[in-house]
Order: C-alpha cells, then sequence, then structure tokens
C-alpha cells in the first residue's frame, strides 16, 4: 500500500488514522483505514496514536481534531473525501496546529484548495494516479494531445482517463475471444492479457483481478495550489 509506504519512507513513527463514517463513504474510507492499520501494525516500526472517525458534512471539526492533537502524531492519514479533508486542514490551520496530514485519491479534488484556503492546503499531500499532465507513456502523451486539439484544454480528472483504459481493455479482450461471454472475458483478462498498452500504462491483472504494479504516486499541494507530482 502507497501510503504505508510512504509514511516509513518519511520517518514517521507516530500515526495518526481519521477515516470517514458517512454512509456514501463508509466502504471505502473504512476498508482503507483499516487496512493502513493493520499493514502498519505487521511493519512493527510505527505507532498508531489515534484512530478514529468523523461525520460527513459537518461544519466543525475541532472537536477531533483537539482530540488527535492531544495524542501528539507525527502524521494523519485522512481517507476520507476532499470536502472534509478541506474543513480539517483549514480549521487545524486556525489551530495553529502544523502536523502534516496525507489523504487517500479521494482528496483528488481542486476543490480541497478552495475549500481549505491556499495557506492552509500547502503541504498537504496525497495518494493518487497520476493527474491527466502527468501520464508518462507515449501512448498517454498522444491521447493528451489528440483531446487538447480538439477541446482546447486536457482532461481534469484522472477518472476519465481510467475508465476510458477499462473500455479499451474490455474491448481488446472482446476482440481477442470473439465473444462478450464474461467469464470467458474474465479468463483472457486474468490469464493472457500481459501488458496491454494503456493510457495510464502498461496494463495486466493477477489472479483476483487486481491491476499488477502500482499506479498510485505522491502529490503535494503547493503555495498556488497545484498538485505537484513528487519524484
Amino acid at each position: 500500500m502507497v501510503a504505508v509506504k510512504t509514511i516509513q519512507k518519511l520517518g514517521y513513527k507516530r500515526i495518526a488514522i481519521l477515516y470517514d463514517k458517512a454512509a456514501y463513504a463508509t466502504t471505502y474510507a473504512k476498508g482503507l483505514a483499516d487496512e493502513a492499520k493493520d499493514l502498519l501494525k505487521e511493519k512493527r516500526a510505527n505507532n498508531i496514536v489515534f484512530y478514529d472517525a468523523l461525520t460527513a458534512g459537518e461544519r466543525d471539526y475541532t472537536a477531533i481534531l483537539t482530540k488527535m492533537k492531544a495524542a501528539n502524531p507525527d502524521i494523519v492519514f485522512f481517507t476520507g473525501y476532499y470536502p472534509e479533508a478541506g474543513k480539517l486542514l483549514r480549521q487545524r490551520k486556525e489551530m495553529n496546529w502544523n502536523v502534516p496530514f496525507i489523504g487517500g485519491d479521494a482528496t483528488n479534488n481542486p476543490d480541497l484548495v478552495k475549500v481549505a484556503g491556499k495557506d492552509a492546503a500547502e503541504g498537504f499531500s496525497f495518494l493518487s494516479p497520476p493527474i491527466p499532465r502527468d501520464l508518462p507513456s507515449k501512448v498517454a502523451k498522444s491521447f493528451l494531445a489528440k483531446f487538447s486539439n480538439k477541446y482546447n484544454r486536457t482532461p481534469t480528472s484522472i477518472w476519465a482517463v481510467l475508465a476510458g483504459d477499462g473500455f479499451r481493455v474490455i474491448t481488446e479482450a472482446i476482440k481477442t475471444v470473439k465473444s462478450t461471454d464474461p467469464d470467458k472475458l474474465a479468463d483472457y483478462l486474468h490469464d493472457d492479457l500481459k501488458d496491454f498498452p494503456g493510457l495510464t500504462g502498461d496494463i495486466s491483472f493477477d489472479e483476483k483481478g487486481d491491476r499488477v504494479g502500482e499506479v498510485y504516486r505522491v502529490y503535494k499541494v503547493d503555495g498556488n495550489g497545484n498538485f505537484i507530482l513528487q519524484p
């Protein structure tokens, strides 16, 4: 998991994990939080000093921020969505608490900066597939050039590009097996599709249907509110 690797690479030892317990976010946010907690416990090099949830949609998170601050973490990993992340960052700054925050891919939205304000958002890190302008492959660069020529802009979201990759992989499977039978397509994708040249990189799948290789990267918000890919 990229979040755990990043936390360990940066040398943080005392970890706070905060997730979103709203009905629409429970599976994603709680699942990501639980996975991070379990992996960190396995490593035994980190101390989880705080693990709790907030309720999405509330206006004031100073109570839970104060509770986290008392636990004295080196970093906060927030697994919820960008509206709550923005509020947390803004209210953290108002409290003059400078602990770094890192988020999951649900915080990858330009409105995060609008909610938090540029000053409060600066330094926030999140994990996400590369945003379109940072896609490295030749296939992606060709696609982005054609997209820009037609629409006078690049795609604003990586999720549309990932959906496009999903569509291209399915059409490749249908063309190869000459069938739309779901079981035949699944067998081909699991066992035979190797290094398909996707917009988001080469695509292969393991026996569970998970994509092989690490797609996620680390981004950090700069002083102008831009999302900057980290080396």
